[in-house]
């Protein structure tokens, strides 16, 4: 009875020293100061679920609640960075409770970085049984289950088709039929032998790599925790691959599957054989969900005797195609290979040495004809493997903790964040700039930036691309009056999650600018300098190239801004997508057309100022009627 007395009397004291060292962490927790632990809350974890109920306790919030505010959001991010809590690589426990901190304290860098984590090694998470399982939102637990589906079935897709290299759906189309024009524009009987060739050759090659193919693991030749296509794996054979694709691919031919696969159209930009060979990639491409898009350089670089003969140009038809069918000397073939590579590509890695043995070897004794048929079959395999990956072994943007990590980290959280309330989650929609148009439109954020055009967009072959695409496109040489339009960085923030140790966010926040100003075309330079037909066509595709390639983010300000200026209210998803042109006009466009339908009067007057707007409700201030009856300060 004593003892219960005792006990009773001590309680009160223990709960006052708690709430006092809880209120000292909050007061440490903003001036990033070191946070004391008890035995209630014996960890980081703990401590700042504590943080985040005072936080939220004394409604903290900022103008929106989508955080607890500035200083708190970046007083966590200080910690963040300090104490590496996004790291949850090697802890099914650590990813749980990154998940439940990450909700607790508004933090999308550390929920995102969690949810990711815990998308690729959901099925393991579950296996723990762990109580912090029961702590997670009914939101994350769902998009948790429908990301480790979806990553399941890609897996599903790919592993089938790399576990042995095969592909059936390649030579399914065109490619089996002997009858139609396009088998008299490549030879796929030897195509296809061709590639045959190299996939057993790769094949045998990953086998003495890793021990066997799939790799199996803690083997003798790999340290891997799981067997089979991991993400390291798959990594590695992209990264092959894509030093492959450098070596091969024609850096001047831009594809003209972006807008069609006729024969016509490829014809006009290379050979009848390069025009079927984006028709057959085309087809592998649309085979399985989802299409992939194509690749922006689609083909490789072809071998043709014009590189060792000058004049086979001015040669008859005749004379051609004994050049061409001629059997090779060994010295020949060697040059004419040399010369259809890419020399400044990297080359040093075991993988390139392999492929060059055996592409030098299987090029003993044959023509030149036999030679482009032999680049044709091994681009054919390059292909489908290295468009197969992307999906896969692109991660998510904005990840920290990826090196040594064998799950997969390509499914991020879609949607709005779960701490937003209910009323107003919604599709979250944010201002583009389309490039080389000048125009902008109106887009679901996920789409633009986790969708499967996203995806690929990231990836080796379109980055190169946007670089290749980059240094082509002619510029105007006179400068445009005002500002300058590239994005100034920010000065340096407090806690910031860069991982540079500096405490500086990087930003793409652009500078305010008029719409009008942001057209870089040809009929905008008063000065045009003149250029031969070949040139301007190659102008004209990778300006649209870059059409396609890119989509940039605008500032919340600029877009707000551009839709004053545009005589428009800030639209909202209905009713198609919004685009604005370069002139800035405001329009909704339908799938069918661009055409602006609305009616003239319902565009505003951009030069009125606030109180014009006002002068027409009566009672406001600086109207006709009821200016003067608020009370000045005297």
């Amino acid at each position: 009875m004593h003892e219960m007395s005792r006990s009773q009397q001590r309680s009160p004291r223990q709960g006052d020293i708690q709430r006092t060292i809880d209120v000292r962490n909050l007061f440490a927790f903003f001036t990033g100061q070191p946070l004391v632990a008890t035995r209630t809350y014996p960890s980081q974890f703990h401590i700042f679920c504590s943080i985040a109920a005072m936080l939220k306790k004394f409604e903290y919030t900022n103008f929106d609640g989508t955080s607890y505010g500035e200083c708190a959001q970046n007083s966590f991010l200080f910690y963040l960075e300090e104490q590496q809590l996004a790291d949850v690589r090697n802890s099914r426990e650590a990813t749980l409770e990154g998940l439940i901190l990450g909700e607790a304290m508004k933090c999308a860098e550390l929920y995102n970085e969690a949810f990711t984590h815990a998308a690729g090694k959901w099925n393991a998470i579950q296996e723990t049984k762990s109580p912090l399982f029961n702590q997670l939102s009914t939101v994350t637990r769902t998009r948790l289950d429908n990301a480790s589906r979806q990553l399941k079935a890609r897996l599903q897709t790919v592993n089938p088709r790399l576990e042995n290299f095969e592909f059936p759906s390649l030579f399914a189309g065109i490619a089996s039929s002997t009858s139609l024009e396009e088998s008299k524009a490549i030879n796929f009987k030897n195509c296809k032998s061709d590639y045959e060739k190299i996939r057993k050759a790769v094949r045998s090659y990953y086998i003495d790599l890793h021990g066997q193919w799939p790799p199996k693991a803690k083997s003798k030749k790999n340290d891997f925790n799981e067997s089979g296509l991991n993400r390291l794996v798959l990594k590695c054979l992209y990264d092959d691959f894509a030093s492959l694709y450098d070596y091969l691919v024609d850096r001047k031919s831009l594809t003209t599957r972006a807008s069609s696969t006729s024969l016509d159209l490829g014809a006009a930009n290379g050979s009848a054989s390069v025009a079927v060979l984006r028709k057959l990639l085309a087809e592998f491409d649309a085979s399985t969900p989802p299409v992939q898009p194509p690749i922006p350089f689609d083909v490789p670089l072809i071998p043709t005797i014009a590189s060792i003969e000058p004049n086979y140009a001015q040669l008859s038809p005749t004379d051609q195609v004994k050049a061409d069918t001629r059997k090779l000397k060994s010295h020949e073939a060697t040059l004419i290979l040399t010369k259809s590579h890419n020399l400044d590509a990297e080359v040093g890695k075991k993988f390139m040495d392999m492929f060059q043995e055996f592409e030098t070897k299987e090029s003993q004794g044959k023509n030149v004809q036999e030679l482009a048929e032999q680049r044709i079959g091994y681009w054919i395999f390059l292909y489908a493997v290295i468009q197969s990956l992307p999906l896969l072994i692109v991660d998510s943007p904005g990840l920290h903790f990826t090196k040594h990590v064998e799950y997969f980290l390509c499914k991020p959280p879609l949607g709005p964040s779960p701490w937003i309330d209910e009323a107003a989650r919604g599709v979250q929609m944010s201002l583009y700039e389309v490039k080389g148009t000048g125009g902008y439109s109106l887009l679901p954020d996920d789409m633009v930036n986790h969708g499967v055009e996203a995806i690929f967009r990231r990836s080796h072959c379109w980055q190169l691309a946007e670089m290749w695409v980059g240094s082509d496109t002619e510029t105007p040489q006179t400068q445009p009056s005002g500002p300058p339009l590239s994005p100034l960085s920010p000065p340096p923030v407090f806690g910031s999650f860069s991982g540079d140790g500096m405490g500086i966010r990087a930003s793409s926040r652009p500078l305010s600018r008029s719409p009008g100003t942001d057209q870089h075309s040809e009929s905008s330079s008063p000065t045009p300098q003149p250029r031969s037909r070949t040139n301007s066509r190659h102008h004209h595709q990778s300006k649209r190239q870059s059409i396609a390639l890119g989509l940039e983010k605008c500032d919340r300000d600029f877009g707000e801004d551009l839709y004053t200026s545009s005589g428009g209210s800030r639209p909202t998803s209905r009713g198609g997508s919004p685009m604005i042109g370069p002139g800035g006009r405001n329009s909704s466009i339908p799938s069918g057309g661009g055409v602006d339908s609305r009616p003239e009067s319902a565009t505003t007057n951009t030069g009125m100022t606030f109180d014009d707007i006002l002068s027409d409700i009566p009672g406001q201030a600086g109207g006709k009627n009821g200016g003067d009856k608020k009370g000045k300060k005297k």
